[in-house]
């Protein structure tokens, strides 16, 4: 009875101890103590104290010269260097430097941003070499979380391939390109109830890897995509909430509004993607396919991309056959001309985009021109009081299916629903393993007992 119990009690324990180690796992970064970073030009606080210059530290600074032709010669910047997984509160402001995380490949980073305003004008202000990155499309090993009702501001450039630079004088190259104002080369989750705003000479946010956006009001203007992820045939964008507004600078020569080198998911939020006016890009640019399961989608742009017929919330998606000016007003209506939507932006475009779950049509006309009263939100009247038709659109669909179709074996769910979802079924199976141990060690040791009584009643 006595080995009984102990055997019990030992596998309550396992059990107890792999329940504590899941739940350890669903805390991003739960393990690490937390740092805060104040941000000045005059100096950087680490936790109260001036950041040091020992690269031996956790947390260092250096000072680096950008040495490429898109550079402006000579200009220093101080780089603050994070080596290890934790969660980083960062705040204040800062020009001439960068955040720069270099961890290793097991470590999990959190950068909070709490009112930050970076600027970098000859590199990345955020870039993000190595952390942890399970290659898992909605998972990351790095978030940056905008803290609940803060403005943040990052305002960056780009590295390009085969570039120099020099570190407290030193001559060192970079083995890749970045090309973004925010630049990561592993997988990147954005969220938190604040707000972005990320100006840059190049693309805006890029990751080399897996972007998922599930809160936050993010703008980013940029001179080429605003939204990048680029590992060909693998990356996948998803956007589970939020507000996204992707915008392309009138004198930038191209540029999409959100490109992926792999998959587009929408499965919420709202989303304005308005491509460069000038070039064959798109609002929404993927390689492989589109899928909208949900949120609000307008996208502008000159070149076509299919939505997916998979995607599980209708959409329309025309091609106009002349270039819609910058300031037309487009409305779609029903049959009966009641307006569905009207928009207006100020950049061109040949294609148009818009999805949203209050989408209930299967027969619509487009007009362009005529006026309007209601309530817009960048450019989308999400309240129309009145309206007077313009003129009818001459245009072709570009996807043959409007979608509205039961969702595709590639559906994608949010990081935290997947994580949870994940977590409690290797709990339940861990325990259904232990338990099952159990019996078989129970039914060992009866059996055991039996033989030993029989052996003693044969003596």
């Amino acid at each position: 009875m006595k080995r009984k119990v102990l055997i019990i009690t030992i596998a309550l324990i396992v059990i107890s101890l792999m329940i504590q180690f899941m739940g350890a796992k669903t805390s991003f970064a739960a393990n690490k103590e937390k740092t805060t970073i104040t941000l000045s030009d005059d100096k950087i606080l680490v936790n109260g104290e001036e950041i040091s210059s020992d690269t031996s530290k956790v947390i260092y600074k250096t000072i680096n010269v950008e040495i490429n032709s898109d550079a402006e010669e000579g200009v220093e910047n101080t780089v603050i260097h994070i080596t290890d997984g934790g969660v980083y509160t960062i705040s204040g402001t800062a020009t001439n430097t960068q955040i720069a995380v270099d961890s290793e490949d097991s470590d999990e980073v959190e950068l909070i941003l709490n009112n930050v305003d970076l600027t970098c004008k000859t590199a990345p202000a955020i870039l993000i070499y190595n952390a942890l990155d399970n290659e898992k499309a909605g998972e990351a090993g790095v978030k940056i979380t905008l803290e609940d009702g803060t403005s943040n501001k990052i305002t960056g450039s780009h590295i390009p391939k085969n570039s120099t630079y020099t570190e407290n004088g030193e001559t060192k190259s970079y083995d890749k390109k970045y090309d973004a104002a925010i630049s990561a080369g592993v997988s990147l989750v954005i969220e938190g109830n604040g707000s972005l705003l990320v100006d840059s000479d190049n693309e805006g946010i890029e990751t080399k890897m897996h972007l998922t956006i599930n809160a936050g009001n993010i703008q980013c203007d940029a001179s080429d995509d605003a939204f990048n992820a680029s590992e060909d045939n693998v990356s996948v964008v998803t956007i589970n909430g939020g507000t996204i507004f992707a915008n392309i600078k009138a004198d930038a020569e191209e540029g999409d509004g959100i490109d992926s080198n792999g998959y587009i998911y929408v499965n919420g939020g709202n989303i304005y993607a308005f491509a460069s006016y000038k070039s064959q890009d798109s609002g929404l640019d993927s390689d492989l396919g589109i899928y909208i399961n949900g949120g609000t989608v307008i996208a502008t742009g000159n070149m076509t991309d299919e939505i997916s017929e998979e995607s599980k919330q209708k959409f329309i998606f025309l091609q106009f056959n002349n270039q819609i000016q910058a300031g037309t007003l487009v409305t779609i209506t029903d049959e009966n001309d009641n307006p569905i939507m009207a928009y207006k932006t100020d950049k061109s475009y040949t294609t148009f985009l818009y999805s949203s779950s209050d989408l209930n049509v299967d027969s619509y006309k487009v007009y362009t021109g005529g006026t309007i009263n209601g309530e817009e939100t960048n450019g989308l009247y999400t309240k129309i009081n009145s309206y007077s038709k313009g003129t009818e659109a001459s245009y072709t669909e570009a996807n043959k299916s409007r979608g509205m179709m039961q969702g595709g074996p590639k559906e994608m769910v949010s990081r935290q629903q997947s994580n949870n979802a994940n977590t409690i079924l290797i709990v339940l199976i861990c325990e259904i393993i232990v338990l099952a141990l159990v019996i078989i060690i129970v039914v060992i040791m009866k059996k055991k007992r039996k033989n030993n009584n029989n052996n003693n009643n044969k003596q």
